[in-house]
């Protein structure tokens, strides 16, 4: 079979590529293919012409029943990118879903550059997309009540106050909650008037909400307004959500607080009684 083939069907196992194989490059793997394969063998000259590098590729795919990317199919992998990019806007999930719809129908991948190409524009064109909705149906009072969110109002902007999380489910710790669910209120009915329209999935708005967590407000003052908006409408739901559970969790930590301390209670006095009747 010779020395080219083999190391090309490794790779392609590997990576489902094709790669041009450079003799200087891959000296090792040759040397561990000689020493497993033909021991006894001198190290050939692994520099093949285009032609042969061609027909040998042609035979692995058939060897491994796999296709050639051509443009129909990498069209279908842009509308591919851009369902995913519904589904999560993550660009490590788009690529994997590309990846994985490459696997599925056994075809091999194109260069990284494309992939790479096809998830960024991808991307652009979901925001594109998401800040015309978001200019369609969001009113300038809806706008001007998201943006206070970035105002400094008494030396601490509007948003740094809600991301914070309790430290516990103490008292103190649980009212402060309470003052961000109420806060938060408003924002979160314009969100949840406002996502449906969006058409995307509780991951994406996952996500943006994390971006306006992750961002400093003069990070999220320099980003486009519009991509900005999103970001907070998706905060604002993510975050009032989490206020509600993170209420529930204290309420349900309380509750079994007392009943533990009752139970405990219930039992020193049973004990007592009984003690009291066996004298």
């Amino acid at each position: 079979m010779g020395y080219n083939p083999i190391l090309q069907l490794g790779y392609f196992k590997a990576r489902q590529m094709f790669f041009v194989i450079d003799p200087d490059e891959i000296a090792e793997d040759a040397k561990y293919v000689q020493e497993r394969y033909f021991p006894r063998a001198p190290c050939p000259d692994l520099a093949i012409t285009k032609v042969t590098r061609l027909r040998q590729q042609r035979v692995i795919l058939t060897l491994c029943n796999y296709r050639t990317c051509n443009a129909e199919e990498r069209r279908q992998l842009a509308t591919k990118a851009r369902q995913a990019a519904r589904v999560c806007s993550k660009p490590v999930y788009v690529f994997r879903e590309l990846r994985h719809h490459l696997a599925e129908h056994r075809l091999v991948s194109p260069g990284y550059s494309f992939l790479q190409e096809t998830v960024g524009q991808t991307l652009l064109a979901e925001q594109s997309r998401l800040t015309a909705l978001v200019r369609q149906h969001l009113t300038p009072a809806q706008s001007a009540a998201l943006q206070q969110l970035l105002e400094d109002s008494q030396g601490r902007y509007g948003i740094t106050s809600l991301k914070r999380e309790p430290k516990d489910f103490g008292w103190r710790e649980m009212t402060q909650e309470l003052c961000r669910r109420q806060q938060l209120q408003p924002l979160y009915d314009i969100a949840s008037r406002l996502l449906p329209h969006l058409q995307i999935s509780n991951e994406s708005v996952t996500y943006y909400a994390s971006l306006a967590t992750y961002y400093t407000v003069f990070r999220l003052k320099q980003l486009d307004e519009d991509l900005v908006r999103i970001y907070l409408l998706a905060f604002a739901h993510h975050r009032y959500r989490r206020l509600n559970d993170n209420l529930i969790n204290g309420l349900i930590y309380h509750v079994r607080r007392y009943t533990d301390a009752a139970k405990a209670a219930a039992k020193e006095r049973v004990y007592a009684s009984r003690i009291s009747d066996s004298r």
